[in-house]
């Protein structure tokens, strides 16, 4: 979808005060406008009321069940923040939804990986289902086929939720309750709903424990996370998260974008005036994390003394009381020993020195991926095109379709392939076509040229540069005056950012001759990947082992190279974890050069803005010419349904196959390419 087209369809612009530029893009239809604004609408969520789609789709609960069948078809979170409609109107439970995915995915034989990771983690608090579980029901179901008495999928899912945690201080809201329901409710179940109803939503702390619980496996009454603008929000170590994929739907990508800012101190409001995405978006965020129990309230989040007799011994509620205590008796404590400690001056200078280390950590500047983007295979592409050197590159959108290997690879016997999302693999060109057709099927691919003879070599180079390594002639131990890290310098703020440069040398023999006298007769598709490189072809994900900076100077010293051998693969940012001994050098060279200085975080935070819109930029220009109307061409209004734009994804999708060959980035269409973007450096 068009950028400025969703603009204006999130702020609520009818066609009649749309400018003249985005009517045009949309081909002057004003059908098109507002098939745009529903498929808008349903991918995000939108509440009807209070947005554009109610003056476009009449049918209001058609509308929210396209929502909700849209996002069951694309494995999406529940959408909690409408609960009042799926639960009351619908009559569908957070349960009942993720029975309904599990089902869907099992009826298909995907593999637990198919879930997004936080709809995965939802999954295993409300079903108990994880990937054992998951497993285990798959074999029950494929071997109850061999009988006569066939299991499906249905018979094999539980029909209750397992037992939840419900904080004291959420909301209970009654849901959708007949007559026939209250029969089967026990008298203390009767009075509770008889409550909520006459006198509106109740605390979960001011009802009986076990009669929340009860309520709530019946599906009778859904519970509300509330935050308000002032709440501060803590996140303790990860328990229970499931790591399976990135979906890139438009609430999952906000869900990443916000828990890597959160931060204790910061309240909501002030969280999402930093980030600058609406406040509303970010307390759903929020309230989700608390949901799942991957964060908690700081602070008295519920007065104690009103909680219902039954609540005293859950332990969410002893954690409070224990706070509450350990806070009285510590500040007590403090008092008398600071009444007793006579060296004032020396606790003041503690305090101060105290301070500033905290200071430091409670507020600490990111240093890593400014953007999704630059850790994507778009900021591959940014690299090679502003240095003008890189490995052959070739970025297939899905859906392309290859008869043979593009010429750019002739002459390659390893290529590095990298599948939308996933990390990239080094596979043999041999078998690759067949896997790249598939992996094009549901995904856009990036395929580079690694080794001419087995793999390519690679080296890592930390950053920020000193002065000694921007200074003499080319060599393994300097590679710091390379050309295109030179370029990179100039223009890409290396100094105040930290992480490493990746260089590859796909001539070399040197990886190679490593890798059999490492082996000790291993093959060396066995080495390089914990993958069947011939026979998996959902992901091209491999651990590639790759020699830090000074084993690959020990090994291959005696080797003479040459600058015009080696280019630049990739530039990340961070703290690297895969090699201590680059870890050791990139926060070696964090200390030395003082980035946790506040002049230099500064710097920081005006180049990583200055970074991120020019990387956007460059993400933005591939993606002009491409009307919504080209997107949707072969698509009816339901079936356009299930096929998310690039524009809804975290990180845009290629519109165009794009080549990277010879300095030049350019577009391709399976002959020749036709220039896009020459080197201006």
């Amino acid at each position: 979808m068009n950028i400025d087209v969703e603009f204006h369809i999130r702020h609520n612009y009818p066609w009649a005060r749309l400018p003249a530029s985005v009517k045009q893009g949309l081909g002057n239809s004003q059908r098109e406008y507002e098939r745009q604004v529903v498929l808008y609408s349903i991918r995000n969520q939108l509440r009807y009321r209070n947005n554009l789609v109610k003056h476009v789709k009449k049918d209001e609960r058609k509308y929210y069940e396209d929502l909700l069948k849209y996002s069951r078809d694309h494995l999406m979170l529940y959408p909690y923040h409408l609960s009042d409609i799926m639960v009351k109107g619908l009559r569908v439970t957070p349960f009942s939804y993720y029975t309904g995915i599990m089902e869907d995915i099992m009826n298909s034989e995907k593999s637990y990986d198919s879930l997004p990771n936080f709809t995965a983690a939802d999954c295993l608090r409300l079903l108990g289902i994880g990937r054992n579980q998951y497993i285990d029901l798959m074999n029950q179901c494929r071997s109850s086929k061999k009988f006569f008495r066939r299991k499906t999928a249905h018979d094999l899912l539980p029909v209750k939720p397992v037992e939840i945690a419900i904080e004291a201080w959420w909301v209970v809201q009654s849901g959708y309750i007949t007559e026939d329901d209250i029969k089967i409710c026990t008298t203390s179940e009767k009075s509770a709903i008889d409550k909520i109803i006459d006198s509106g939503p109740q605390l979960a702390g001011s009802l009986d424990f076990n009669v929340v619980h009860s309520l709530y496996n019946k599906g009778f009454i859904y519970l509300d996370v509330p935050i308000s603008d002032d709440s501060c929000i803590a996140v303790p170590p990860l328990e229970g998260f499931v790591m399976n994929r990135v979906q890139g739907d438009y609430f999952e990508t906000l869900l990443y974008k916000i828990f890597v800012s959160i931060d204790e101190h910061t309240n909501v409001a002030e969280l999402a005036n930093v980030l600058e995405i609406d406040l509303s978006l970010v307390k759903n965020a929020v309230s989700m994390y608390c949901r799942l129990g991957f964060a908690h309230k700081k602070g008295q989040v519920i007065n104690l003394d009103n909680l219902h007799p039954s609540w005293k011994n859950v332990p969410s509620v002893n954690r409070l009381k224990f706070k509450a205590q350990v806070k009285g008796k510590h500040s007590g404590t403090l008092i008398m020993h600071l009444h007793c400690e006579t060296q004032y001056c020396f606790c003041d200078t503690i305090k101060t020195w105290g301070h500033k280390l905290y200071s430091l950590i409670s507020q600490i500047t990111h240093i890593g991926p400014a953007i999704p983007e630059v850790s994507s295979v778009w900021f591959k592409l940014y690299i090679y095109h502003i240095t003008g050197q890189g490995p052959p590159s070739l970025l297939l959108s899905k859906g392309t379709r290859l008869r043979k290997l593009p010429d750019i690879f002739q002459g390659y016997d390893r290529l590095l392939i990298t599948s939308w999302g996933h990390d990239p693999g080094v596979v043999p060109t041999s078998n690759v076509l067949t896997m790249l057709n598939d992996a094009l099927t549901h995904s856009a691919v990036l395929i580079q040229g690694h080794g001419m003879h087995g793999m390519g070599e690679t080296v890592h180079i930390p950053f920020p540069f000193d002065e000694a390594e921007q200074q003499g002639d080319f060599s393994r131990v300097n590679m710091g005056i390379h050309t295109a890290l030179k370029i990179l310098r100039n223009k890409v703020d290396l100094q105040h950012f930290c992480g490493y440069v990746t260089m590859l040398n796909p001539s070399s023999r040197n990886a190679n001759r490593k890798l059999s006298d490492a082996s000790d007769g291993r093959g060396e598709a066995e080495l390089v990947s914990g993958s069947d490189v011939n026979g998996s072809t959902e992901s091209f994900e491999m651990v590639i082992e790759e020699t830090p900076v000074d084993s690959a100077v020990k090994q291959s010293l005696e080797v003479p190279t040459t600058e015009l051998e080696w280019v630049p693969l990739e530039l990340c940012f961070g703290i690297p974890l895969f090699s201590s001994e680059l870890n050791q050098k990139v926060c070696r060279k964090i200390a030395t050069h003082g980035l946790c200085r506040k002049e230099s975080l500064q710097k920081l935070l005006h180049s990583s803005r200055k970074l991120s819109l020019q990387v956007l930029n460059f993400v933005h220009s591939f993606q002009e010419g491409i009307s919504t109307l080209d997107q949707l061409h072969d698509a009816g209004s339901s079936s356009s349904l299930l096929q998310p734009l690039s524009a809804d994804m975290g990180v845009p999708l290629p519109a165009k196959n794009l080549m990277f060959k010879e300095g030049v980035l350019s577009e391709w269409n399976g002959w020749s390419p036709s220039s896009v973007f020459f080197n201006h450096t």
